[in-house]
Parts: structure tokens; C-alpha cells; sequence
């Protein structure tokens, strides 16, 4: 998972459009970090070229930081009733 770590700097810019927001605990690199641990324990990508790790990666990411956005939501209909967006 070298091609990861050596891309790092070009996911980091692609895929964090704002760092400073917080889904359900998380912020964005940590979900990034995430989706890295993620992906190489995935036994079938451990011999894949690396655009296809990367874009498993990105794939991954984006579901992941939907997953934690959509919990986000929830926590907040429960907690505030269903106007709350």
C-alpha cells in the first residue's frame, strides 16, 4: 500500500474540502484514515495496480464520510425532533 502513502498529498487535496467540520465525532482526515486502514487490510487490492487502490480508496472515503453525515443527521433528528436538517 505504498502507492497510498505516496499519494497521500494528492488524496489529502482531492478529497477534504473542509477540515474543519465534524461528522459524529470524526473529522475529515480522520475518516481518511479510516478508509486507509480500510482498504489495506482488503486482501484482494493487495496485488492491484495502483489506480485501482486509488480509486478504491476514494470510493471508500466517500461512503464512509456519507455514512458518518447520514448517523449525524439522525443523532440530531432524535435529539432536536424532524425540522432539524
Amino acid at each position: 500500500m505504498d502507492v497510498l502513502a505516496s499519494n497521500w498529498g494528492y488524496l489529502r487535496k482531492k478529497l477534504l474540502r473542509n477540515n474543519g467540520k465534524i461528522h459524529n465525532g470524526y473529522n475529515c482526515e480522520d475518516i481518511m484514515l479510516e478508509t486507509f486502514e480500510y482498504i489495506i487490510r482488503r486482501d484482494n487490492l493487495k496485488t492491484a495496480i495502483d489506480d485501482v487502490i486509488i480509486k478504491e480508496f476514494t470510493d471508500e472515503y466517500r461512503r464512509m464520510r456519507h455514512r458518518f453525515i447520514k448517523t449525524e443527521k439522525q443523532k440530531y433528528k432524535i435529539l432536536f425532533g424532524s425540522r432539524h436538517k
